[in-house]
């Protein structure tokens, strides 16, 4: 951890001096960086980034507690979702999605084990291209109107009770053409590590000696999750503007779950302007944000 310690610093300032207080889009630090760092986690094709860590290293490694107005608090309460785009939910209030979306998953309380192939497909499908009936989907140029130039941010919610507050989940994203049936890719939530690929979620996590809770309810997201090879596609797409790829599917399966109402949904998302700087840069950042400290005490005095 200790060899860490400077990027950690350097981090912190570039959220400090390149996030708004309270933006519309995630600032979040760049996939190298947060995997050497700890703050994200590689399982398969996804990238998970810890909400509650994030914000403590925003915080200047001082705030432990994940509290509504924080930076990186995000607000999924029941009919807070509307900016979003909702794949699964409990709430009938965020179930509805806009043109192009097709209404979300509903997920009902206690059911073990969840996922789309089986459970009953949405009702409405808002004008989507194809259903294939066994996961969420979107078109792709509704996706990309939404997001307007920032990256998709899966976001998801644990919200389990009693002492099994972990669950096992696994989702496969695949960009297809609804006409033909080409698939252009495939892309896994897996951790070879566990049994069946299975992605533990929720229960407690470790980082630079604190333990930060991960099962927060449906009122708060734990989890930003980013695809690199899905943003990398939409790069293209966007400057093609007639690929011949126009469906995104998203197919999730949750087993160990006790409690139930757990929530995905996409917003917007961005790199911190930054987070690679030249290495001349990194150390003046470094020497000046280590410096902080001793100012401090001075002014004291």
């Amino acid at each position: 951890m200790k060899r860490y310690i400077l990027p950690l610093i350097l981090i912190v300032g570039i959220f400090i001096a390149a996030r708004p207080e309270r933006a519309e889009a995630l600032i979040l630090p760049d996939l190298d960086t947060a995997v050497d760092t700890g703050l994200a986690r590689q399982y398969g094709d996804f990238y998970s980034y810890s909400l509650p860590i994030l914000n403590y290293v925003a915080s200047g490694f001082t705030d432990t507690v994940f509290n509504s107005g924080d930076p990186y608090y995000v607000d999924s309460a029941p009919g807070q979702l509307a900016d979003n785009i909702v794949i699964m939910t409990g709430t009938t209030a965020d179930a509805v999605n806009t043109a192009g979306f097709e209404n979300a998953y509903d997920v009902p309380n206690n059911f073990t084990p969840y996922s789309t192939v089986t459970y009953a497909d949405p009702a409405v499908n808002n004008g989507i291209y194809a259903d294939s009936g066994t996961s969420w989907e979107a078109n792709i140029s509704a996706l990309v109107a939404y997001l307007d130039g920032s990256l998709p941010v899966f976001y998801f919610n644990n919200n389990e009770t009693g002492s099994g507050q972990d669950l096992y989940i696994t989702a496969s994203l695949s960009i297809w053409n609804d006409s033909t049936s080409t698939v252009y890719g495939t892309y896994d939530l897996v951790d070879p590590s566990t049994p069946d690929n299975y992605v533990l979620s929720g229960g407690d996590v470790e980082f630079d000696g604190e333990v930060f809770a991960h099962n927060l309810g449906a009122k708060k997201a734990a989890y930003a999750v980013l695809i690199p090879e899905l943003n990398d596609f939409l790069d293209d797409w966007t400057g093609l503007g007639d690929s011949q790829y126009d469906m995104l599917s998203l197919e999730i399966s949750m087993y160990g779950l006790d409690n139930g109402y757990e929530q995905a949904f996409i917003g917007r998302g961005e790199y911190a302007a930054g987070t690679v700087p030249e290495p001349a840069t990194w150390l003046l950042l470094g020497l000046g944000l280590l410096g902080l400290p001793l100012a401090r005490r001075l002014r004291r005095r």
